[in-house]
């Protein structure tokens, strides 16, 4: 099991080129909270789309990290 540090950020996550697109939009306040979850659950949404048309099923996290050699 691999155990993620400050040193090994997430590659999954999304998190921090998010906010930065959306604070380059101009978005503040509630849009910019909104517009976040928004895009972040369509970056979700996308991965399991390319899980299962690549292996015709979805994977797990731990599957995918364990496919890639993570």
């Amino acid at each position: 099991m691999t155990h993620r540090t400050r040193e090994q950020p997430d590659f999954f996550d999304f998190s921090t080129d998010i906010r930065q697109e959306l604070m380059q939009e101009g978005y503040t306040g509630a849009a910019f909270a909104v517009e976040f979850e928004k895009r972040q659950a369509i970056i979700v949404q996308n991965f399991k789309t390319m899980a299962k048309e690549t292996t015709g099923q979805v994977m797990t996290r731990a599957e995918f990290e364990k496919a890639i050699g993570l």
